[in-house]
């Protein structure tokens, strides 16, 4: 496109005189003139307003009477700015919620771990108990003792 074709189409419109009563703008409606007359129509039978017409989608959307190719140059590097600032956004946002999943899979990791080790530890305890180690190395032919250990001192002048 022609940059000459994008001439500023944001130029001002004129107002639109709006007539103030319900008879004035029958009035108008009827003369097709666009100032009211001085006499007043009669207000035995009232027309019914003109229902407005709807706009498409497109139409509201539409900015290219705000907007003018002259307006886009000038303000380029802002609207890359903004660009960027929109990038980063939403690549924080996928940040954030990698590392939310991750968290949430390292606390279920850790907890799991942690029901392991109290398992582990519950069972060690059981078996080194004195009646359950004796119960064990019975096996092996090896007996708990029935009389206490007696001490055995030692002469010092042998040496």
């Amino acid at each position: 496109m022609n940059p000459e074709e994008f001439v500023n189409v944001s130029k001002p419109k004129p107002p639109k005189s709006e007539p103030q009563d319900f008879a004035t703008k029958a009035k108008v409606a009827q003369d097709g003139t666009s100032q009211p007359s001085a006499t007043p129509a009669p207000t035995t039978a009232a027309p019914r307003p003109r229902a407005k017409k709807k706009k498409s989608l497109y139409d509201r959307l539409d900015i290219s009477g705000y907007v003018s190719f002259d307006t886009v140059v000038r303000n380029l590097s802002f609207i890359l700015f903004i660009a960027l600032l929109a990038l980063a956004y939403i690549w924080n946002n996928h940040y954030a919620m990698k590392s939310i999943k991750t968290i949430n899979l390292n606390d279920k990791q850790v907890k799991q771990l942690k029901w392991e080790y109290l398992t582990a530890k519950s069972e060690l305890e059981g078996k080194s108990k004195q009646s359950e180690v004796a119960r064990l190395v019975d096996a092996d032919n090896i007996h708990e003792l029935k009389t206490p250990p007696v001490k055995i001192y030692v002469d010092q002048q042998r040496n």
